[in-house]
């Protein structure tokens, strides 16, 4: 994909060196296409980030081993099971709740809100696209 965004980048640097006549008016022309390229770049690896997390996301789904399939579930499961036990079963019986680590707390949010994300991102995507992503 870097190779159409360095064509087009250099072409328009032709551009600008035929076009701009005062060396500070091309100068400034040329740094503002060198950020543009920047950016743009760095728009290209955030978007292969993403492509390569719901590859990864895909491959494991579609992995034999039952425990390489299933470790997030199983995760997420037994800290809800946490969850449950120290603040609903433990008052009920009289015994004082533990503190749960701030980590432990980060963990629970970024899964649920990265599931969630990523159900919602594929309703969206797919309803778009008609078809969803995480079924290929």
């Amino acid at each position: 994909m870097l190779k159409p965004i360095t064509k087009l980048i250099a072409t328009l640097g032709d551009a600008i060196d035929k076009n701009f006549t005062s060396k500070d008016e091309k100068n400034a022309a040329l740094i503002e296409l060198r950020r543009l390229e920047i950016e743009l770049i760095q728009m290209e690896n955030s978007h292969m980030s993403e492509v390569l997390k719901l590859e990864n996301a895909r491959l494991e789904a579609g992995e034999e081993s039952f425990l390489k399939r299933n470790w997030r579930p199983f995760l997420f499961t037994g800290l809800a099971f946490g969850v449950i036990v120290n603040y609903i079963i433990w008052p009920m019986l009289n015994k004082v709740p533990f503190d749960f680590p701030d980590q432990l707390w980060n963990l629970i949010n970024w899964g649920v809100g990265g599931y969630t994300t990523l159900l919602g991102m594929n309703k969206v995507v797919g309803t778009w696209k008609g078809n969803n992503i995480l079924n290929k």
